[in-house]
């Protein structure tokens, strides 16, 4: 007899996870306001190469993720573009990052020039080919936007595009070039201290290279140096669950929160240990109140799903998990989380589906 589809998908999967590390999926989670932004040199639309660190504003500089699936992504290019007609000359620069897909082929390429030339877009977009710098940057939302200061340190980020947070963001830029009152305060009131940021640079790249009981030993560095500097308390805490040191894990998420309290990547990664753990009602009372607080945060919906799962809540977890989807498709985890679900739920050709899309984010495909 022949194995099912979901059979052969899934042990796809397992093959694909053992020999690929899987990609960090959501604002951002390797990046947070006082940091240096990280630099990327990707291809205009034209085949040109562009810089960040080269074409930094005077004033600032706007860095926006998107994608033409991105409902959102419309509305922000929209009145990114409005602002550039209007203060286009001011010393603010604004750069499109297309995140569309992994793979980019000559019809992917079309859509999104169409896209950019049906929004009347005149500033510059780049082409993130194997989401480079979407992971670089820890995105987990489509769309979202970062804003750097002149000296190129991050001033404010966004994930996703809510009603409150693109009002705040708009501000932001608005005070960079004097068409708005000053934002308050005009710098993050906390800068993460300079020797964690090398420490967790370091510690990270350790890692990459496969030197990962090091890479480790930095990054306890890091976050001891600074709690509230979260990159390498939400690295750190991976690596710890990954080894099962999840009292470790979930202690790392909980001294950072005193510092940083409400901070949903912080909160998001402490339920996500408690699931580890079991307990589950009280992962899902945390995510909830991330979600309910910041309805485009994706790994908070995925992990609620998983919640959600664990409970009996089939059509929860995987309502939930669409709407991770829907704000990041390019996170294996929750396309992995659905298949298990619809499996369950006796769907095997749309379980079949969603395991194919976690091996192929997975993979590169």
């Amino acid at each position: 007899m022949k194995p099912s589809r979901v059979v052969v998908a899934m042990s796809c999967l397992a093959w694909a996870s053992l020999l690929l590390a899987p990609r960090a999926g959501g604002a951002l989670t390797n990046v947070q306001a006082g940091m240096k932004a990280p630099g990327f040199v990707l291809k205009t639309l034209e085949g040109k190469p562009l810089a960040l660190e080269k074409n930094l504003g005077r004033k600032g500089t706007v860095v926006a993720f998107w994608a033409t699936w991105s409902p959102g992504s419309s509305r922000l290019l929209a009145r990114l573009q409005s602002f550039h007609a209007k203060h286009g000359g001011e010393g603010l620069a604004l750069i499109g990052v297309n995140v569309e897909n992994q793979t980019m082929g000559p019809e992917d390429r079309e859509k999104i020039r169409k896209f950019a030339a049906d929004l009347k877009i005149a500033f510059p977009v780049l082409l993130d080919e194997r989401l480079s710098t979407f992971h670089r940057y820890g995105v987990v939302a489509v769309p979202s936007t970062v804003v750097i200061d002149d000296k190129g340190i991050v001033v404010f980020e966004l994930s996703g595009l809510s009603l409150l947070g693109g009002e705040q963001l708009f501000d932001r830029i608005s005070s960079i070039v004097g068409a708005g009152p000053p934002a308050a305060p005009p710098v993050p009131a906390y800068h993460p201290d300079e020797r964690a940021v090398r420490e967790y640079n370091l510690g990270r790249q350790m890692i990459e290279k496969g030197m990962t009981e090091a890479g480790r030993a930095v990054l306890v560095k890091a976050a001891d140096r600074d709690p509230g500097f979260v990159p390498p308390v939400l690295l750190l805490a991976r690596l710890l669950r990954g080894a099962g040191r999840l009292e470790e894990a979930g202690a790392l998420a909980a001294r950072s929160l005193e510092r940083m309290p409400k901070n949903g990547a912080l909160e998001s990664d402490l339920a996500r240990t408690r699931l580890a753990q079991g307990r589950t009602e009280e992962a899902a009372r945390i995510l909830s109140e991330v979600v309910r607080r910041d309805p485009e945060y994706a790994p908070a919906h995925c992990y609620l799903g998983r919640a959600l799962k664990q409970i009996g809540d089939r059509e929860g977890a995987i309502k939930e998990c669409r709407l991770s989807q829907a704000l990041n498709p390019h996170n294996a985890e929750s396309f992995e989380l659905s298949a298990e679900t619809i499996e369950a739920m006796g769907d095997l050709k749309q379980a079949a589906a969603d395991y194919r899309k976690a091996v192929e984010l997975i993979a590169g495909f």
